[in-house]
């Protein structure tokens, strides 16, 4: 398995990280002490968002020129992330002890040490954001459209109640689904909102279906989840009982998320690669 793959090696980065210069990109804070923000992140619930840099870098320039110096960058990573920022000329170890060879590189991990993602090279703003989508343990709840859902007739009612799992991954939209683009997986029903959408579920079904079939994660004997209590992270649909499981969720995810969802997560990212 891959230095990607495994928990950082806290003691090794903590020994070989100094402090970084004090110039900083306009708006985000960045740290410069691993063990602080490790500590920070741990209390607060935010992954640690680590970026790699360089002073003979070009395209690291670029990235703290254009895309952190931007607002809306600059406001999420402080929102949702404990930002550190390694120098690998004062640091050439940090980068060499998990595996990075290519700069810029900027990585999220869990205050456990876990890396829940890997940018390499330069990202520009659109890039970059989607990139770390779904990791912020302080995104909104989904938009709910206010058009009632369709009843379908008892024997073929939809699962989820009709909602298309495609857009709420997707678009993180609760949208009705139409009949019309039906399609049956499992013995189960469900609906869509287009064509296109039903065949990207067809397509692979397990990506939109939600993590435990739906069930709550939060609660104890498989709780049913609701669609107006959902959120996406790491890239998969999660349904909760109520607004408050939810919060709870997301204020530390990496703590109740299922091994196999791990596995699954670390394998698609390998793959990805």
């Amino acid at each position: 398995m891959s230095t990607f793959h495994k928990s950082l090696s806290l003691a090794l980065l903590v020994g070989a990280l100094s402090a970084v210069g004090s110039a900083q990109a306009a708006g985000v804070a960045w740290r410069d002490d691993m063990t602080s923000a490790l500590n920070e992140s741990r209390q607060s619930g935010k992954p640690v968002l680590m970026t790699f840099t360089a002073s003979w870098c070009h395209y690291c320039h670029r990235m703290f020129d254009e895309t952190f110096s931007n607002d809306r960058v600059a406001r999420h990573i402080n929102g949702c992330f404990v930002p550190l920022k390694v120098d690998v000329d004062a640091n050439p170890s940090v980068a060499r002890a998990i595996g990075v060879r290519s700069f810029p590189t900027t990585m999220v991990l869990t205050a456990d040490q876990v890396v829940l993602r890997k940018l390499s090279g330069y990202q520009d703003v659109p890039r970059f954001l989607k990139g770390i989508d779904g990791l912020c343990p302080k995104q909104r709840p989904l938009a709910a459209k206010t058009t009632p859902l369709v009843a379908a007739r008892a024997e073929e009612r939809p699962e989820f109640g009709g909602v298309c799992l495609v857009s709420m991954l997707e678009e993180q939209q609760l949208r009705r689904g139409d009949e019309r683009f039906m399609v049956r997986e499992a013995g189960m029903t469900y609906h869509f909102a287009s064509q296109a959408k039903a065949d990207r579920f067809r397509a692979d079904p397990k990506r939109y279906l939600p993590v435990a079939g739906g069930a709550c994660v939060m609660s104890t004997g498989g709780m049913k989840g609701d669609v107006r209590h959902a959120a996406v992270y790491i890239d998969r649909l999660w349904l909760f009982s109520g607004e408050s499981s939810r919060e709870r969720f997301l204020a530390a995810p990496y703590r109740f998320v299922p091994e196999d969802v791990k596995r699954e997560w670390y394998e698609a990212q390998r793959r990805s690669r």
